[in-house]
């Protein structure tokens, strides 16, 4: 398993250790190729391009609307939400007090215990945020200390819903994701520096659970059971990934996309060196030499609003339909088209409950899900849902407005908790069992027999820490096949929920 256990302390135990297990499965070493190719998402959509395509100075151009907010020095935008709400921190002696602003209108003010370091925000007052002091979720006025496993100061950078198991990430020295208790870490090879991330609309893990990041200019492409460099798009000096366009990557002032490990477009702009590039919801929007463009289907085009072109705006970030800059003083969120605001889900989201509410800010809204349409009630001109996705696996959300169409994907996880009988047995039967490892008659004294439900509930701590810390049972060489991480994790939930027997 690529990501290895952390143990986990208290929370402000600064005392606290971590211990890293070696990884098993396919390492980092022996991969550089997608196992994956040609799946959802990530297969490769041709050769490399030999020649870039020139972008002309005179593209043609498209409006942008929107709002602006005043930014006083020394304020800081730390995070951007998914309706491109953005969290502007104020440091003072204590911590930091920021405030979250939507629509150009202030929503909700927070202060922190330290200094602000990163944040990730997830709609409204209600995200993570990393200080001096350590890590911590929000939901409106609770604020909730996770255990870290490492200095607070190392962390560089935050996305996803850190309050839900496998749902968020963690940028430090390494790239760590938190599930069923325990920190799982991706180790960067060669001890390299800390990786910087590749997000789309606050977004940095997709439907495969794929994060992209650079690390020591290498790109590479990070999920739980395998990682594969990218050298088409290493050496570059930002990255930014959609689910339309795959991945795109600054190199040497010019802009490569595409899927998988092979990009299918190469973009160079007569104006000049390209300088940032952000992505959300097809689009990809770069800065390059004074001019901000977009493009879509293949389309490049220059945004403008009435007082003409954006180049004299920061490429920040973005959210889905929308782009935020810096123009002068002001931080400003602009779209294509008027914006329709959801809440209550959120891109590439984990979901472990079959029901949701979710709110649309558009009356007139239609929605779809999974190709079936929705009746829903309206309240306050805002169309109100109640969802209950019973289904396993991944959904999509399709709200059309009389402006835009916004989908949204999101993944109901298991609802129902494994039983020994129906689950752990057969794993069981398949990792442990061999050899006369650890079945009814092993071939050694010292190990133990664990072909009973008894003898299950007996050693659990032993077994979580073998299978999911250390990460060294079953051991090299023993011929049985290593757990994987689905597995691992169905392991650990089993273990969470009781060890239930089943039938």
């Amino acid at each position: 398993m690529l990501f290895s256990g952390c143990s986990e302390g208290s929370a402000g135990d600064d005392t606290n250790t971590e211990t890293d297990g070696p990884a098993t499965g396919t390492t980092a070493d022996e991969t550089d190729t997608d196992p994956s190719e040609g799946s959802s998402g990530v297969g490769s959509t041709g050769e490399t391009p030999e020649e870039p395509t020139v972008i002309p100075t005179d593209v043609a151009t498209e409006d942008v609307t929107g709002w602006c907010t005043p930014r006083v020095a020394p304020e800081r935008l730390i995070a951007i939400g998914p309706n491109a709400e953005l969290w502007i921190a104020t440091d003072t002696e204590l911590g930091s007090s920021v405030r979250v602003v939507s629509e150009g209108e202030t929503a909700g003010t927070f202060d922190t215990d330290g200094t602000v370091i990163t944040a990730s925000a997830l709609g409204g007052v209600r995200g993570s945020f990393a200080t001096s002091a350590g890590l911590f979720t929000l939901e409106g006025p609770r604020v909730d200390a996770l255990a870290w496993p490492g200095d607070p100061a190392s962390i560089v950078a935050l996305c996803g819903d850190l309050s839900v198991d496998g749902d968020g990430r963690v940028f430090a020295d390494d790239v760590y994701t938190r599930d069923l208790g325990q920190w799982w870490r991706w180790n960067a090879p060669g001890g390299a520096t800390g990786p910087s991330m590749a997000r789309a609309s606050g977004v940095c893990a997709d439907r495969e659970d794929s994060t992209f990041v650079l690390n020591d200019t290498v790109a590479w492409r990070i999920r739980p059971d395998f990682v594969s460099t990218l050298p088409e798009f290493s050496d570059a000096t930002a990255l930014a990934t959609d689910e339309v366009f795959g991945l795109a990557a600054l190199r040497d002032g010019d802009l490569w996309l595409g899927h998988g490990s092979t990009p299918s477009a190469w973009l160079r702009f007569e104006v000049g060196a390209a300088e940032a590039v952000q992505a959300s919801d097809g689009l990809a929007f770069i800065a390059a030499a004074g001019h901000l463009y977009a493009r879509e289907d293949a389309d490049v085009f220059e945004l403008i609003d009435a007082d003409g072109p954006l180049g004299d705006a920061e490429l920040l970030g973005a959210a889905p339909g929308q782009v935020v800059v810096q123009r002068g003083d002001d931080l400003c969120a602009y779209g294509l088209a008027q914006p329709v605001a959801i809440r209550g889900i959120r891109p590439f989201q984990r979901v472990r409950t079959a029901a949701l509410e979710v709110v649309i800010a558009d009356a007139d809204a239609t929605v779809v899900l999974d190709g079936d349409a929705l009746e829903s009630e309206l309240e306050d001109d805002e169309v109100w849902l109640d969802l209950e996705v019973q289904e396993q696996g991944w959904h999509t959300l399709e709200v059309s407005t009389s402006s835009t169409t916004r989908t949204i994907a999101f993944e109901v996880e298991r609802l129902v908790p494994a039983t020994f009988e129906a689950d752990i047995a057969p794993m069981f039967e398949k990792h442990c069992s061999g050899s006369g490892c650890h079945g009814p008659t092993p071939s050694s004294d010292d190990r133990p027999d664990l072909s009973s439900y008894d003898s299950w509930v007996e050693r659990a701590d032993a077994i979580r820490e073998r299978v999911a810390v250390t990460a060294d049972m079953p051991p090299p060489g023993s011929g049985d096949e290593p757990w994987g991480v689905e597995e691992t994790l169905l392991l650990l939930g089993w273990l969470d929920a009781g060890l239930p027997e089943g039938e």
